[in-house]
């Protein structure tokens, strides 16, 4: 399967759900493909959800690697 049929579904299927996606974003150490934000007000939280979604490549996918780009992403 070829990555970049993979990211356009996944890109599509979050704008479905209503998220807006920005692409090739540089943020620290990483490029992001895409990141993806949705926010909501949902009825049985009493308040507005904030949904992310991140996507990226790792040239080293060392156990380091994979925190470090989950810490920035939360960041």
């Amino acid at each position: 399967m070829d990555i970049n049929f993979l990211v356009e579904q996944v890109k599509k299927n979050l704008q479905v759900k209503g998220y807006g996606i920005q692409e090739n974003i540089q943020y620290g150490d990483f490029k992001y493909l895409m990141i993806g934000h949705l926010s909501k007000f949902e009825f049985s939280k009493f308040g507005i959800s904030d949904y992310f979604f991140t996507a990226g490549y790792l040239k080293d996918a060392t156990v380091a690697n994979i925190k470090a780009f989950s810490n920035q992403s939360f960041g």
